[in-house]
């Protein structure tokens, strides 16, 4: 196991230059932490997230320049990207280190709107914007807004087991079966728990379960890996691994339905009919309410 779960001196050094970097432009109104860094739980595999505060008439000019921007700090050696809805954009990039670096970037205009879960610690600040850029967490919307999405998106998908079964597409079916378990069991039993924490990034959240609850999760995940043992082999035990995954669909079913019923927001019963009957019709399958 690796060493040194304190020694954050790769991320402090980053946050060093980035600062630098970033202060050197003037366009860069302010630059400030969020996330572990700011509420000063990281550890040395965190990502740093930092944020920068943006005129809005340099929000375009700027963006196109993002890649670059971003480049004056350290090597970029990938990245992907997203729209936030409150209107920044985030480019996620592994940089030379390597470390991971989380940067916002921000319109002046919206400062004081954007939701933020820690006090943010602020870097520099060139012309006094820092007293928008503040604690603004409306913790049991957004909960019940990712729930809400949670459980669409569990529906959307959760056909698969009968098409990859069908098609004998067993590797991509034991990849799916463990994804999901973290992409959907996980954070509905932590939003039952400690919902602050599942909004965090999901596929970190399983250390946030209690001790009771992640042996469960690791016993399903051992289940899960020991129902394709034989793949290798040809002889693959297809009804061992249909019985692993009637329990792990009752499961994100029932955890999914308590999640609901605590935050107040609707689960989908007529949804849920169907796929059990889906399931009944097409693979005989009996899964416990």
């Amino acid at each position: 196991m690796p060493s040194g779960i304190g020694d954050t001196s790769a991320q402090r050094a980053l946050i060093q230059e980035a600062s630098a970097a970033f202060q050197a432009d003037k366009r860069i109104l302010a630059c400030w932490l969020e996330g572990s860094f700011a509420a000063g739980t990281a550890d040395a595999w965190s990502d740093v997230d930092l944020h920068i505060a943006v005129v809005d008439e340099n929000w375009e000019a700027l963006l196109g320049e993002r890649l670059q921007l971003v480049g004056r700090v350290r090597t970029v050696l990938g990245f992907v990207e997203a729209g936030l809805a409150w209107g920044a954009r985030l480019i996620s990039a592994n940089v030379s280190g390597p470390v991971r670096l989380d940067l916002f970037i921000e319109k002046q205009s919206a400062l004081d709107t954007a939701p933020r879960r820690e006090q943010p610690v602020v870097l520099f600040d060139n012309v006094g914007v820092a007293d928008k850029v503040k604690l603004n967490w409306n913790a049991e919307a957004l909960i019940q807004l990712q729930l809400a999405q949670l459980v669409q998106a569990f529906f959307f998908g959760c056909a698969w087991p009968v098409r990859l079964i069908g098609r004998e597409e067993w590797g991509t079916m034991l990849m799916n079966a463990v994804s999901i378990v973290y992409q959907f069991l996980v954070p509905a039993i932590l939003i039952q728990d400690d919902a602050t924490n599942f909004l965090r990034p999901q596929y970190h959240n399983e250390r946030h379960l209690t001790s009771e609850r992640r042996h469960r999760v690791d016993v399903l995940i051992e289940q899960i890996r020991g129902s394709f043992d034989d793949m290798g082999t040809g002889n693959l035990d297809d009804a061992r691994v249909a019985r692993v995954h009637q329990e792990l669909i009752g499961a994100i079913w029932r955890e999914l339905r308590r999640a609901c019923q605590k935050h107040a927001v609707n689960y989908p019963d007529d949804a849920e009919r169907e796929m059990r009957e889906y399931y009944q019709r097409e693979m005989g399958w009996e899964i416990e309410a």
